[in-house]
């Protein structure tokens, strides 16, 4: 009969030999990601070889962060099962270690065949086409020979022989080095899921890791071989269960797909000839002005939570803006230009791609648009324009960093890349230090010679409201608090106005300025109050174009959306552009067509047009009309109401429709080396004629 010491002992032994099975599944897990990478590395060498040693390093290190965050899930719910007792942990842990394997070796052998045949990691479309056995079968009869079943074969032998030699070595070690306190069941179950916690977070950050941080720079091969397939596939499902998504189908009624294009064609159509040699449908060719002296640079500054009812040239009240208001003296100020939705991520896919709010989830976190997405970066690149994103934050949070490298950002700048900071708050950089440093790196891009597009996005306005102390204007004692907002972000908000201020006195001194395009826009309304199912009017923000000697000053009074940024930029500088956008030149269109399409709760649109306001919800319509107070009354349906609602709601399906088959881009189809222009524009790379393909009908 073994004594208490020896039944302490073989109980704490045995429960340690546990933990190392589960550690060694970790470990192996990370060597198979590894292998892998290395692999993939190997035979895309070529597409590697102008990458810096540092750069290699990155790229794994990268990998390693992301393998380790599978990892970590897997040892989660191992460790759960150090909760079970002894007699039903061990055949628990018998069945859990060898499937996991099992179904890490399968994973990584269809990736391997999957890269090759789409030359990519597995993301989106392995959720896409699972039941699809045509997509399967084209992969298995196109990839899989010898050297894909040797190297699957290769995977198999790898996991079992590492994962049996680290079992022993990491129990041994754990018996060696831990006293026999310390080998308590309980004791491992706390703390092995706690580190494995840790390990699935994949950071100390605040944001715990997503897919975009393997955008590792430019080189598209590299962001791919950092990446983690089975990452990809977990986390796109898990977003896919949260319901981020929802189809337009169950909001409104749509549209018949050909009524679809033709009512998008007329909207978008009537400044600009569309081409016919492109997958986009309404990809236009807008031509630069005769005559007009061309601006070089463009810099757009998106102002956090910069909301027009603070703003006193916008009629905003109490008047918290003054180095705004000055600026717009100097330009041309929209005072009628609505955010499409409520969020940052909503503001930058409409000022920087002009594609209108899709319900659920913004774009940039979709992994349909992780690559080949129009944004502006990517119409202005075939004209030797640089692009650079500045934001004081991190780049991981909502996919920024990834969306914006993968579709024609050449940089992209975030709160790790500031040494030495003046201030740093919870969302990162002040933005005195964010205008500093872009200002510096503008100037830098002036010098090489290139034009260039630099973007930044501010971060400073933003709940804690920490700012730098004795900065800005201090708030007026006797100031009136509008409601939803504070004494404390009323004060932040003019030192954001005053971070603006001391960004453009610096740029005036420097010489990339006398030839660059500064655009000013809000991100998205904050504080949202009233009894309106959809108060437009605060969605109002700032938007400003402002270049002396360009740029005539004034104001535009008509209905201007975040979507028409982008193309208005294109017009002022008065070059021949490929437009792939939503968005119209504010300055080249009929006002009174003007459309401005908002999203409340990512669900209930709001549709403006003159002086008339729609909302579509749970498949209904209602309308109103817009008083000169700027209140919504309840008003009986006309046909400029419908008309209205059409209009938006086939933009809402034809981009719908690009987003879902990849073709929202500017490139051309093969054989089309030129551009052609036509009245009837190319469906597929085919002439349009009025008739619905088989891919576009239906809806979402």
């Amino acid at each position: 009969m073994k004594t208490g010491s020896a039944l302490t002992q073989s109980v704490g032994s045995s429960c340690s030999r546990d933990t190392a099975r589960l550690l060694a599944l970790a470990l192996t897990l990370l060597v198979l990601g590894g292998a892998v990478r290395l692999s993939l590395a190997w035979r895309m060498r070529a597409d590697l070889s102008e990458l810096a040693a540092l750069e290699v390093l990155q790229v794994f290190w990268t990998g390693l962060r992301l393998d380790a965050v599978v990892a970590g899930y897997v040892s989660l719910l191992g460790g759960l099962l150090l909760w079970l007792p002894g007699v039903a942990r061990r055949p628990a842990l018998r069945v859990f270690v060898p499937g996991v394997l099992a179904a890490a070796v399968f994973a990584h052998f269809v990736e391997l065949g999957f890269f090759t045949h789409f030359g990519f990691r597995p993301n989106y479309l392995v959720l896409e086409h699972w039941r699809d056995r045509e997509v399967w079968s084209a992969i298995l009869q196109g990839e899989l020979d010898l050297g894909l079943l040797a190297a699957g074969l290769a995977l198999a032998a790898l996991a079992w022989l590492v994962w049996r030699s680290l079992a022993r070595r990491v129990a041994t070690a754990l018996e060696a080095c831990l006293p026999a306190r310390l080998q308590h069941a309980w004791l491992h179950a706390l703390v092995l899921p706690l580190v494995a916690f840790l390990a699935a977070r994949g950071t100390l950050d605040n944001r715990p890791l997503n897919p975009s941080a393997a955008a590792v720079g430019t080189n598209r091969i590299a962001s791919e071989l950092a990446a983690s397939g089975l990452f990809n596939v977990a986390y796109d499902f898990a977003q896919r269960r949260s319901s981020t998504r929802q189809p337009l189908g169950e909001l409104q009624e749509l549209l018949p797909m050909r009524e679809a294009w033709q009512r998008a064609r007329t909207t978008l159509g009537q400044a600009a000839p569309f081409t016919n040699d492109s997958a986009h449908p309404l990809l236009r060719v807008v031509s630069g002005r005769s005559g007009a002296q061309p601006l070089r640079n463009v810099v757009i500054v998106v102002m956090e939570s910069f909301s027009a009812r603070l703003v006193g040239s916008m009629g905003g009240r109490p008047s918290l803006a003054p180095e705004f208001d000055a600026l717009a003296e100097e330009g041309l100020l929209l005072t009628r230009c609505y955010a499409t939705g409520e969020r940052t991520i909503q503001g930058l896919e409409a000022v920087l791609s002009s594609f209108p709010p899709l319900p659920g989830v913004s774009v940039v976190r979709r992994p349909e648009a992780r690559r080949n997405f129009a944004t502006l970066a990517s119409v202005l690149a075939p004209h030797g324009y640089t692009s650079r994103f500045l934001y004081g934050g991190q780049g991981i949070f909502d996919h920024m960093r990834g969306f914006f490298l993968a579709n024609g950002f050449d940089s992209f700048i975030e709160e790790r890349d500031f040494a030495a900071p003046t201030f740093r708050g919870s969302w990162g950089v002040s933005d005195e230090d964010l205008f500093h440093r872009a200002n510096q790196e503008f100037q830098q891009m002036w010098e090489a010679g290139q034009p260039f597009l630099g973007t930044i996005l501010t971060v400073s306005l933003h709940s804690p409201w920490e700012f730098p102390a004795g900065r800005a204007p201090k708030l007026p004692r006797h100031t009136l608090v509008p409601e939803g907002y504070s004494r404390e972000e009323l004060s932040n908000f003019l030192y954001a106005d005053f971070a603006i201020g001391e960004f453009m006195r610096e740029a005036r001194r420097l010489p990339y300025f006398a030839d660059t395009l500064f655009v000013f826009v809000g991100d998205h309304p904050v504080h949202i109050r009233g009894r309106s199912l959809l108060p437009s009017e605060q969605f109002r923000v700032p938007a400003l174009f402002l270049a002396p000697g360009h740029v005539p000053a004034g104001r535009l009074d008509a209905i201007a959306s975040q979507l028409d940024i982008a193309p208005t930029i294109l017009g002022l500088l008065g070059r021949p552009f490929r437009s792939p956008f939503f968005g119209r030149d504010l300055r080249a269109s009929d006002p009174s067509e003007a459309l401005a399409i908002m999203v409340y709760n990512k669900q209930r649109y709001g549709v403006r047009r003159a002086r008339r306001l729609t909302v579509l919800e749970n498949r209904t319509q209602r309308f109103y009309d817009v008083g000169y107070g700027d209140e919504a009354l309840p008003a009986l349906p006309r046909p400029d109401h419908r008309e209205d609602a059409s209009d938006a709601l086939a933009l809402l399906q034809v981009a719908d429709d690009l987003l879902r088959t990849g073709r929202f881009t500017t490139e051309r189809c093969p054989g089309t080396p030129r551009a052609r222009t036509t009245a009837e524009a190319g469906l597929g790379c085919e002439p349009w004629r009025g008739e619905a393909r088989s891919e576009l009908r239906g809806g979402s």
